[in-house]
């Protein structure tokens, strides 16, 4: 028995080392009538240049995601529902007093309703409302595939592996489709539970007309003034993920973000370029 002992130890380490080789595939579990919530926070530094000079301005927002599945559906995954509440967004700066009063006022809540599947793509997300603000906040939902999520490959991966996500196209994309590259960096434990770390980084190109979005609804202003309005530019973005081996759930998330902005107001002639710098982070809640 005792001769054959460190055989069995080597077959096993051999048998633990060839699944390594093989990789992990990562995979989200989707269970009908639940539900979590995720705490978003928002720290962005934007400078705008102005005629009369360089007009620096800190942003902060904090609000509440709830994203409830419903039944799964054949091909598509499960039925979900996204709810942003509990919105707040504080400007400070000379330019603060200016922003808080000509911010429109922030709905209850926004509601997107899609679907998300096994390897965490969220698709056919569409605003619960038809108003310009819920089509913008709907543009910004849709973009929870860059920020709240990364999709997983259709693949396993081995630590260190890459995989390219597609950004599906979008109003705030131009209608474009962006790509960005996937990679599982590793594994570690996070409070109490083993998790996989991923990240993701790419640059997409901004192309978000105002005109063309109300087209179809030219009713719908809800609340912002300027109709007539084209915002162009980059977003660099890159992320980083916590992700429970268990279920596939996203733990945690943040994202640093850099842009480049030039927002052209048509009906007034007025063009205005900056910069921006900052951090996006979610958190799911405990239950």
């Amino acid at each position: 028995m005792r001769s054959r002992l460190p055989w069995f130890l080597l077959c096993l380490a051999l048998a633990a080392y060839g699944f390594r080789q093989d990789g992990v595939l990562l995979r989200r579990e989707l269970k009908p009538d639940t539900s979590e919530t995720y705490s978003m926070t928002m720290k962005m530094k934007q400078v705008m240049n102005l005629p009369t000079g360089e007009m620096p301005m800190d942003i902060a927002s904090t609000a509440k995601l709830t994203m409830k599945m419903g039944k799964l559906v054949p091909d598509k995954g499960a039925e979900l529902e996204m709810i942003t509440s509990d919105m707040d967004m504080k400007f400070d700066g000379p330019m603060a007093e200016m922003a808080q009063s000509s911010q429109p006022q922030m709905p209850k809540e926004v509601i997107v309703k899609g679907h998300i599947d096994a390897r965490n793509r969220l698709t056919d997300l569409k605003p619960v409302g038809s108003g310009a603000q819920a089509m913008m906040m709907a543009g910004s939902t849709s973009m929870q595939n860059v920020g709240t999520f990364i999709e997983f490959p259709d693949r396993p991966v081995k630590i260190g592996d890459t995989w390219e996500i597609v950004i599906p196209k979008m109003p705030m994309l131009g209608n474009e489709e962006g790509k960005f590259l996937g990679k599982l960096v590793g594994e570690k434990e996070h409070e109490g539970k083993p998790v996989w770390v991923l990240s993701m980084e790419g640059v997409l190109a901004i192309k978000m007309d105002m005109a063309e979005m109300l087209k179809n609804n030219p009713g719908a202003a809800g609340g912002i003034p300027v109709q007539n309005m084209l915002i162009t530019g980059t977003m660099d973005v890159k992320t980083q993920a916590l992700v429970e081996k268990a279920t596939g759930r996203t733990l945690s998330i943040e994202s640093l973000i850099k842009g480049k902005q030039k927002v052209e107001v048509v009906d007034f002639g007025m063009t205005v370029e900056g910069v921006s710098e900052g951090t996006v982070k979610l958190e799911l809640q405990k239950s």
